[in-house]
């Protein structure tokens, strides 16, 4: 096979994962969040959403963190129940950038942030978000250091 054909299928299945990973993790998103509001938890036996997203999936639960379901709830809230953005618009976004962009993004800034986002990658997204120019940033470092055995971080 030649060098152009071998491009032509590794874009193929590049963009055939960016699909996929995008609508799954939309769907992620409204999915949880219609059951949240519909207390889908209580009418399966659990006591609380949380306890729900966490449980076992043999229970009847999700299998998935409370932190992972209430960060996808609160994009799908922002993103769609606030600021009215459409479902095919959010998935070409990608979550990760709506995740950067959700505590400022409002009515009157939607257009401007959704437009970087659509068009800068996440690393430049952030920087922009946080108004860091990296040719200028006069460089604060700090040393982590990590436990090799539970992965335990800590600041020096």
């Amino acid at each position: 096979m030649d060098e152009e054909n071998r491009a032509r299928e590794a874009d193929t299945r590049r963009k055939r994962f960016v699909e996929f990973h995008s609508e799954a993790k939309v769907i992620e998103m409204q999915v949880l969040y219609n059951m949240s509001v519909m207390d889908d938890y209580h009418s399966l036996g659990f006591e609380t959403f949380e306890e729900f997203c966490e449980a076992p999936i043999e229970s009847g639960g999700l299998n998935i963190s409370r932190s992972y379901a209430s960060q996808l709830i609160a994009t799908y809230k922002k993103f769609v129940k606030e600021l009215g953005i459409g479902m095919d618009r959010l998935r070409e976004i990608g979550i990760r950038k709506l995740t950067l962009i959700k505590k400022d993004i409002n009515k009157d800034n939607k257009d401007e942030l959704l437009s970087m986002a659509e068009t800068l990658s996440s690393k430049d997204l952030g920087l922009r978000i946080k108004k860091i120019d990296p040719e200028t940033c006069e460089h604060d470092f700090r040393t982590i250091k990590v436990c090799k055995k539970c992965n335990k971080r800590e600041y020096v």
